[in-house]
């Protein structure tokens, strides 16, 4: 992000009055409310989207639905991060094979001198093998493989965002609010980035170790319209932005950033109790895993064998923090954090660190509630309080306590 914008975003919170009715409270009726200051950004910022099935391959195929142009990558933002040095140019959309050559990427039969390239449509979307994409497509060369990194502007990203995390049949509340926290951790993320290393020279992934965006693929008009009536809205606290977390069931009770993540405390992710995710399919949840499972999963020595597993540390709400694994013929235990140890055996499958475990021979057995990390907002709390008629903005405060709703641009 650069220098004036991050200002600008700090710096920008602005009054503004937009009414949605429903609310539980008539006082609260002002969806938007929230008194603030100085400027507005004039735009959505772009943003870099690694597509993980496209990380480091050695050869993709894609389509373009019109004419289109390459052009050399800018690290700029505010270029889309596109530079003016222009490649080649086609007047017509195509499918091509994309893969490296010696002296840079090869698209189909041409050969581009550069490791780094946007394709740029003049209009339509870029069809990958596995779904289609709005915006432009960067394609980066290490080594001998490519990468696919979707660069996009904000308001176009959300739309598959809200459509991956939620479902379109969900009320629009829920959506509208889930669009605000996924705008805000956006915004969090950009800012974020400036502080990466040189060579993680993108903004999010697309998966859940960032927020599930899946391009075009399940986008409909209630998600869209979602978008639309937030445009410009995110969620602050004392004046900026904050790492706005969330998952889908918490279980009863979301958990501290602080406690689980290790984030500096702030009052938004200090954790609450939830109840209203009662409803949820994943409220009460079961897996079993092999002890060899587990040794591969955690990628200890095959010689590994686990005797026991129990919670050495647990948070307020009933949440594993660490694990003390005793491994056979070794006097100390090995000591987990419970994230890494559930993302390590598949957060599909183990789907939260709210769990009990026992050993039945070769087999452990857990049984658990909730689904996902448990910090900031439960979806499914989201989708329960909505059905309720509470709005958007009595949601997000519910969920990330003495936060504030206020429009940046």
């Amino acid at each position: 992000m650069n220098v004036m914008l991050k200002n600008r975003i700090l710096l920008t919170i602005i009054t503004t009055a937009i009414t949605l009715s429903g609310c539980i409270s008539p006082s609260l009726n002002n969806f938007y409310h929230y008194k603030a200051s100085l400027q507005s950004i004039s735009e959505p910022p772009h943003l870099q989207i690694i597509l993980t099935d496209y990380r480091e391959v050695t050869n993709a195929l894609l389509t373009i639905e019109q004419s289109y142009s390459v052009y050399n990558y800018s690290p700029e933002r505010r270029l889309a991060f596109t530079s003016a040095k222009l490649w080649i140019k086609r007047s017509s959309g195509e499918s091509v094979k994309i893969s490296t050559s010696a002296n840079g990427i090869q698209l189909g039969l041409t050969g581009i001198p550069s490791d780094d390239i946007v394709l740029v449509p003049t209009d339509g979307l870029i069809l990958t093998e596995s779904r289609p994409y709005k915006g432009r497509m960067r394609i980066k060369k290490t080594g001998a493989k490519i990468t696919f990194i979707n660069i996009i502007d904000l308001e176009n990203y959300l739309p598959g965002v809200i459509s991956s995390e939620m479902d379109e049949s969900w009320p629009e509340k829920s959506l509208a609010a889930q669009a605000i926290s996924a705008r805000t951790f956006a915004f969090f993320r950009i800012k974020q980035s400036k502080l990466k290393e040189a060579e993680i020279d993108y903004d999010l992934t697309d998966d859940i170790f960032s927020q599930v965006y899946r391009g075009e693929e399940r986008t409909g008009p209630k998600t869209r319209k979602a978008i639309e009536d937030t445009k410009g809205i995110i969620m602050a606290y004392n004046g900026k932005i904050f790492n706005s977390l969330f998952h889908d069931t918490c279980g009863g009770y979301t958990e501290s950033g602080e406690l689980v993540f290790k984030l500096t405390p702030l009052p938004p992710l200090a954790g609450r109790k939830c109840g209203f995710c009662g409803h949820s399919k994943y409220t009460n949840w079961q897996a079993r895993y092999t002890v060899k499972e587990i040794v591969v999963g955690l990628k200890l020595s095959k010689d590994a064998y686990i005797e026991e597993i129990k919670p050495l540390k647990t948070a307020p709400g009933g949440h594993i923090l660490e694990l003390g694994l005793k491994i056979r013929g070794k006097s100390q235990e090995m000591v987990w954090e419970a994230q890494k140890f559930r993302i390590a055996l598949g957060p599909n499958k183990l789907r939260s660190s709210m769990f009990k475990v026992t050993n039945n021979g070769d087999n452990f057995e857990f049984t658990g509630q909730g689904w996902g990390h448990a910090v900031g907002m439960c979806q499914e709390g989201t989708r329960e309080m909505s059905k309720q008629e509470y709005c958007p903005r009595e949601i997000l405060e519910y969920f990330y306590p003495e936060s504030r709703v206020v429009r940046i641009y």
